[in-house]
């Protein structure tokens, strides 16, 4: 760790990283982590009125002294702080957030151990402030975290690298994450619970800070698959050991900004679905895709209906959802928009179910003027439901563009169809 004085906060860097107050007698008094070391610190220092008010105002007042950490990705930072607050347990990370909402990532004791992030509240023992026992249904604990949402981007990111699993054994068909090659077939009996063990290792690792060890033990592994010749698992292990040294966590500095210290995420990779017809007749679907807010054009789907006879919506949205995860090369978005209420919402639902996605869904009924904002939400929990309405113009803004994207679609067909 480097430490400067507050006087010379532009020697800091312009990467991600872990940064330290500390108060005149020594004392670490708050961690937080940025993207920026040198924009995000700063700002702490910069345009504040000095009332004293606030615990936050408080604190700045006692700061004398910075330490940083740099790391070379945005979720490295994430681990980092974490471990660092839960040693060092300083004043004002308990003073500016209440511990109960922190966020931890479990480990499940079960013969396929799962990844499980869970509240504060919710452990039935104050982890944060001393007890060290992991909670009965856990093996192990870690954390916290500011923000779960950043958890659970991060855990995607470790995916793409190190498959896991977050469906049941005992499964006849395999889940749609093991098509992507994200789950290594627990879900139909591919792999043992010890394989499974192994497997998921790395990214236990990861959270301890452990990165060192990981590439330590991929380079043996490279190294014993060579000499065996087993050189289809050697280039697995190679091409595992690059996506560590260059993971691209772009997801994480996008899908949040930061105020007060305090991360806040947004929505993300929205997909936004709506069906057109006119009794049945000409029926079209459309996919289109915001990304960080915007709409990004060049990524919409449009879909002729086939299997749906007479005007029946839901089933068509059904028939839309199933081609659209067909189709594995595609990105899976962080949010489904449907345009529709209940009826759709759920039957969209019923087909996450039966594949195994457990992407978040929000539907959005129509109403006569389309100005209707109400919500029906399945997965994502209570902080989903507060982006979603925070973040409501975006997610109008996808649904309305939905709508214009398949209408637009339907009239080229009718207007095909109708010419002499």
């Amino acid at each position: 760790m480097k430490t400067i004085s507050i006087k010379k906060l532009k020697q800091l860097p312009d990467q991600p990283g872990v940064y330290q107050f500390f108060d005149e007698f020594g004392e670490l008094i708050y961690v937080g982590r940025a993207t920026s070391l040198k924009s995000r610190v700063r700002s702490y220092f910069q345009g504040r009125k000095k009332t004293y008010n606030r615990p936050i105002e408080r604190m700045i007042a006692e700061v004398v002294r910075i330490g940083y950490d740099v790391t070379p990705t945005v979720i490295e930072s994430i681990i980092l702080e974490a471990n660092t607050i839960k040693k060092a347990k300083p004043k004002y990370n308990v003073m500016l957030r209440d511990d109960r909402s922190f966020a931890y990532l479990a480990i499940t004791k079960a013969q396929y151990p799962q990844f499980k992030i869970v509240r504060g509240h919710e452990l039935g023992v104050d982890w944060f402030v001393g007890k060290q026992e992991v909670p009965k249904g856990f093996s192990a604990l870690y954390g916290p975290y500011t923000s779960a949402r950043t958890i659970t981007t991060a855990l995607r990111i470790l995916r793409d690298i190190f498959p896991y699993s977050t469906c049941k054994s005992g499964r006849t068909r395999p889940c749609f994450y093991y098509q992507l090659q994200k789950c290594p077939g627990v879900c139909v009996g591919e792999v043992s619970p010890g394989q499974y063990g192994r497997l998921i290792k790395p990214i236990i690792w990861f959270f301890e800070g452990k990165k060192t060890q990981i590439i330590t033990t991929l380079k043996k592994q490279i190294a014993l698959y060579a000499a065996q010749q087993r050189y289809e698992e050697a280039a697995d292990a190679r091409d595992q050991l690059y996506a560590l040294e260059h993971i691209q966590d772009i997801a994480l500095i996008t899908r949040e900004y930061e105020s007060d210290g305090e991360p806040n995420p947004i929505l993300g990779r929205v997909e936004g679905y709506d069906i057109s017809n006119i009794s049945g007749e000409y029926a079209t679907g459309s996919m289109v895709v915001f990304e960080a807010g915007e709409a990004s054009k060049s990524q919409y789907r449009k879909f002729k209906i086939k299997t749906v006879s007479g005007a029946n919506d839901v089933a068509m949205m059904e028939e839309v959802i199933r081609r659209r995860l067909s189709h594995t090369e595609w990105p899976m978005p962080d949010v489904f928009l449907i345009d529709g209420g209940k009826p759709q919402v759920n039957r969209v639902h019923a087909v996450f179910q039966e594949l195994g996605v457990i992407t978040p869904i929000i539907g959005i009924a129509k109403g006569p003027t389309r100005k209707n904002a109400q919500l029906h939400q399945i997965g994502g929990g209570v902080l989903l439901a507060k982006r979603a309405r925070t973040y409501l113009p975006i997610l109008l803004a996808a649904r309305d563009e939905a709508h214009r994207f398949a209408v637009q679609y339907h009239r080229k067909r009718r207007g095909a169809r109708l010419k002499p």
